[in-house]
């Protein structure tokens, strides 16, 4: 190939491939909670929302492990927008306050309008976390 930068070009779409192949786990999207409930209802999607605060040890664990998955990620991405908010800061603090939030880790699963359609309190695995859900997911 004599054109540096159509080489350039392959390299980059190729690293943004393997990139994306190397996410199996659950997506949470860098958007707003407002943005989050215009995409919802746009693409007639429920919001799966994990709050988290920082100090919080099964917080982190579900980080790590739980929305890891790659069948939790393949069923999430496909039926939520997803979204992980630290309560502690920014608007995380105003959705704590909103949706009473005193225990972490909190999930919520919201309508696109933001109304509470469920509430999950603490660490789940892989399968709890889907059996909590499963009316919500469209097979």
């Amino acid at each position: 190939m004599k054109n540096p930068l159509l080489l350039v070009c392959f390299y980059f779409l190729g690293s943004a491939t393997i990139q994306a192949q190397a996410t199996p786990g659950v997506v949470f999207q860098k958007i707003c909670f407002q943005k989050a409930k215009e995409e919802a209802k746009l693409q007639r999607k429920h919001i799966f929302m994990n709050v988290y605060a920082v100090w919080c040890i099964p917080c982190k664990k579900l980080l790590r492990t739980t929305f890891q998955n790659a069948q939790l990620g393949s069923i999430f991405n496909q039926n939520f927008i997803n979204l992980s908010i630290d309560a502690e800061k920014g608007e995380g603090i105003s959705i704590a306050k909103k949706y009473g939030i005193k225990a972490h880790p909190y999930m919520l699963l919201l309508a696109a309008d933001g109304k509470v359609l469920k509430r999950i309190i603490g660490y789940k695995t892989e399968k709890q976390l889907l059996d909590e859900l499963k009316p919500f997911i469209i097979e």
